[in-house]
């Protein structure tokens, strides 16, 4: 009998560790998933652009940042690129 009182009670605080970590867990898998589209963009405008010797390095900052703020976010680091 006590031994199923333990799982009942280690069952509910499991739930609830899971319930409260859910959303940020959440957040953080979002953030992750565009930051990784993001460096896939990086990837895909170095291809495109190399010609003209236009380059971003593809590092963690500049694929959050893509990944963050979009195609105004790769536009902003390839204008950074050009102008320092």
């Amino acid at each position: 009998m006590q031994n199923i009182v333990s799982y009942i009670v280690g069952a509910v605080v499991l739930y609830t560790i899971i319930f409260l970590c859910h959303k940020p867990l959440k957040w953080v898998s979002r953030m992750a998933g565009h930051a990784v589209l993001g460096a896939g963009a990086l990837y895909l405008c170095n291809i495109l652009l190399g010609w003209s010797g236009l380059f971003v390095g593809v590092n963690a900052v500049t694929a959050a940042i893509a990944g963050l703020l979009g195609i105004p976010g790769v536009a902003l680091l390839y204008t950074l690129s050009l102008v320092l």
